[in-house]
Order: C-alpha cells, then sequence, then structure tokens
C-alpha cells in the first residue's frame, strides 16, 4: 500500500484529528478481523467504501493499491474450496469445491478488502510523521514508534538497493532458473543487501549523532480533539454498533436452532 499516498488533501477525513483516526481503524480492524456472519462483513465493507468516498481518493490510485493484493486473494479461492472439507457444492472431474471452502474464502476476500480500504481512507490520508506523532500521543512505547517510523524512511533505500544489485548481476549475464547457480546468487545479493543495510545504518545513525540526536524525536504537531472529531466518532462507533449488533444476532439465532 501507499501509505501517505493521500495525504495531501482537504476533505471531511483529512481534517479529523490523526489520533481518532488512528483509534477508529485499529478497532474497526480488530473487529472485521473477528466476524463470522456475513451481513456484518458486508455492512463492514460498505462502511471502508463510504470512508473512501467521504475522503475522495483517487479511485484509479487505490484500485493499484488492491491490485498487488487481489493475487493472493485469487489464491485463496483456488485453495480453500479445494482443502475444506464439507458439502460438496460443484464437482469438476475429481475437484470437490465444498461449500464450507467457498465461504471461508469469501470471508477472508470480505475482511481483507475492508481493512485495506480502512487503511487507505484513515490512514494513508495523513503524513507518516504525523502518524508516528499520533502513535506518540496514544502512549505507544516509543522504541515502537522509532522503529516504525525508520522502516518506513528506509524501506524504499532497500528497494532501490536490491535493484542496484539485481541489475549488475544481470549485467553480468546472470538469468534466473532452477538451478543451484541461481540459488546461490540469490543468497549472495541477500547477503549484499543486509551487509550494504548494516553498514548505511551505522552511518545514518553516526549522522544523526553528529546533528544532536538524543535517542528522541520532536514533534511541531499540535493535536487538539474539536467538536467534529466528536461527531466522527460517536458516528463510527454508531457504526460499529451495527456490525456487532449483526454479528451476534447472527450467532444467537444459530444459538436458538440449536436448542
Amino acid at each position: 500500500m501507499d501509505f501517505e499516498g493521500y495525504h495531501e488533501g482537504n476533505s471531511i477525513i483529512h481534517r479529523i484529528d490523526p489520533r481518532v483516526r488512528v483509534l477508529i481503524t485499529l478497532i474497526f480492524s480488530f473487529l472485521t478481523a473477528i466476524l463470522i456472519n456475513f451481513n456484518a462483513l458486508f455492512l463492514s465493507l460498505t462502511i471502508s467504501l463510504l470512508l473512501v468516498i467521504s475522503a475522495n481518493l483517487n479511485i484509479i490510485k487505490v484500485s493499484k493499491n488492491l491490485k498487488a493484493f487481489t493475487g493472493f486473494i485469487i489464491l485463496i479461492w483456488i485453495i480453500l474450496p479445494l482443502s475444506i472439507k464439507g458439502e460438496t457444492l460443484y464437482k469438476l472431474w475429481f475437484l470437490n469445491f465444498s461449500t464450507e471452502g467457498i465461504e471461508l474464502a469469501l470471508r477472508i476476500t470480505l475482511k481483507s478488502f475492508s481493512i485495506i480500504l480502512l487503511f487507505n481512507a484513515l490512514i494513508s490520508t495523513m503524513n507518516f510523521s504525523v502518524l508516528g506523532s499520533s502513535m506518540e500521543s496514544l502512549k505507544v512505547p516509543l522504541k515502537i514508534v522509532y522503529l516504525f517510523l525508520m522502516t518506513f524512511r528506509y524501506i524504499s533505500v532497500l528497494d532501490e538497493e536490491y535493484k542496484r544489485l539485481m541489475q549488475a548481476a544481470k549485467i553480468r549475464g546472470f538469468k534466473a532458473g532452477v538451478n543451484l547457480h541461481t540459488y546461490k546468487t540469490y543468497g549472495n545479493i541477500l547477503g549484499m543487501l543486509f551487509v550494504n543495510a548494516h553498514e548505511r545504518g551505522n552511518r545514518v545513525y553516526k549522522a544523526m549523532v553528529c546533528r544532536g540526536f538524543n535517542g528522541k524525536f520532536y514533534s511541531l504537531q499540535n493535536f487538539k480533539i474539536s467538536f467534529k472529531d466528536f461527531i466522527f466518532a460517536s458516528m463510527m462507533v454508531l457504526l460499529i454498533s451495527a456490525v456487532l449488533t449483526l454479528e451476534y444476532s447472527g450467532i444467537l439465532l444459530k444459538i436458538q436452532k440449536v436448542i
């Protein structure tokens, strides 16, 4: 995902306090991950879509973010209906597609897209440094916050270094294949990547110390809860309550049928 690809904007979502958005994202993501009832899952996906619309996000860009994840979802739909035992819904030659497997694949699909769209709407609409400051304001341990920020800052550097090493290997005639030479080459590339990352990390740390780094990042961001933040949080609490109602009403109906 492009984590801060939408931070420049002036939508309703952009104007909500980052701390409120982070809290809502954590609560809603956790809730969505444990849902079972399909009505609740569809409502969760609908809420995420409404948040994306409210943030005025570029639909094409959001679709590109989802494209990278679609391959994993397709793999889920291929594997689960064939591997989960249960009532046969469809049979193709010797392949049995189970109802339970299809239901599980659908649940995973709905949960995944709901959470990804939620992150696009609420997290990608803030600058990454603001996200770090929000986490610190919410009393997340500083070491986790700093690790989070530094990982994001330098993950693109590692990607560029990997591409540079791969290009150097190809210039020397390397062609990937299923053989021992390919495995050795990839092993050497990964080894060099870790060595270069370690050396760069030492240089970055020394540069930070020279500039007065004392183990703490200081932020100029000033957070303040306003009335619109309270309204947004209240609406989200109502929507979360609606999702929970659908979820547990379905569970109660199943219990009543068993009784």
